[in-house]
C-alpha cells in the first residue's frame, strides 16, 4: 500500500501543477518493527519525485505507549530524512500529555470523541479548547477528526483549529470519484488562497501575551473575522 500511495501522490501532483497533495498511510506497532521501512519509503519517494511531506505515516496514540524505545528511534529515522509522522486518535488514551513531552510528532490528529463531548458539555469544550492552545504553543499543526455537522466545524473555527476531516465535508470514495472531486472544486486555488490569508493570522491565533490580553480584557463578546474576494469568515471568538 506504500507505493499506490506514492504513486497516487505523484499522480495528483502533476495534475496539481505540482503542488503535493499529502496523503497519510496508516501504519502498525508491527510495521514499525520491520527493519528497511524507513529506506524502502525513501526509495519511493526517489521513484515518484515527491516532495519530503506527500506521504505521512500515522500511528494511533497508543502505539506510543508500548515499546517506546523501538518507537522512539523509528521516528528519529523518520525526521532525519524529512518524512513525517501523525499521531492519531489524540486524546483517547489517559496518557495523551505525556505522549507529547516524550516525542516530537509532526501532525495530531484529534481524536473524535473529545468533540462530540465539546458539542453538549460546556465543561468538555473547555478542555478541547486548552488542548487547542497547547499544540498551538508546541507549533504542532492540529486535525480535527469525525467532523459531522456544521456547529462542530464552526465550534473548531473558533477555537483556532483550521484543518478538519469528517463526512460533513465527505464520506469516502473511490479513487476514480476523488480525482474528479478534486479537479471540480480548484484546490490548488483555494489553498494558495488560503495560505496567503494565514500569513497575517499567525499571530492572532497564537497564545502569546498580546493576544491573551485582547480576549482576557475585552468587554462582552469578541470576534475576529477576515474577508477574501468579497466573502467574510470568522476566525476567533
Amino acid at each position: 500500500r506504500f507505493e499506490e500511495a506514492c504513486k497516487n501522490a505523484g499522480r495528483w501532483r502533476d495534475a496539481a501543477n505540482g503542488n503535493p497533495v499529502p496523503i497519510s498511510v496508516n501504519i502498525s506497532r508491527s510495521e514499525v518493527a520491520q527493519p528497511g521501512l524507513v529506506e524502502h519509503l525513501l526509495d519511493l519517494r526517489e521513484q515518484y519525485n515527491l516532495p519530503a511531506d506527500s506521504i505521512r505515516l500515522e500511528l494511533t496514540e497508543g502505539a506510543f505507549l508500548d515499546d517506546e524505545e523501538r518507537l522512539y528511534d523509528f521516528i528519529d529515522q523518520m525526521h532525519r530524512h524529512n518524512l513525517l509522522i501523525e499521531m492519531d486518535d489524540f486524546g483517547s488514551s489517559h496518557s495523551s500529555i505525556n505522549v507529547l513531552d516524550d516525542v516530537h510528532v509532526d501532525v495530531v490528529k484529534l481524536d473524535m470523541d473529545l468533540l462530540r463531548s465539546a458539542s453538549t458539555d460546556a465543561r468538555s469544550a473547555i478542555v478541547l479548547g486548552s488542548v487547542i492552545r497547547m499544540l498551538q504553543g508546541l507549533d504542532t499543526p492540529i486535525i480535527a477528526e469525525g467532523i459531522e455537522t456544521l456547529e462542530q466545524a464552526e465550534i473548531l473555527k473558533n477555537m483556532g483549529c483550521h484543518l478538519m476531516q469528517g463526512f460533513y465535508f465527505s464520506h469516502p470514495m473511490p479513487l476514480e470519484e476523488f480525482e474528479g472531486y478534486m479537479a471540480s472544486n480548484h484546490t490548488v486555488e483555494h489553498a494558495e488562497r488560503r495560505e496567503r490569508k494565514s500569513s497575517h493570522l499567525d499571530g492572532l491565533l497564537s497564545i502569546d501575551p498580546a493576544s491573551s490580553f485582547i480576549f482576557n480584557h475585552a468587554m462582552g463578546g469578541t470576534m475576529f473575522f477576515t474577508t477574501v474576494d468579497g466573502t467574510a469568515e470568522s476566525i476567533l471568538a
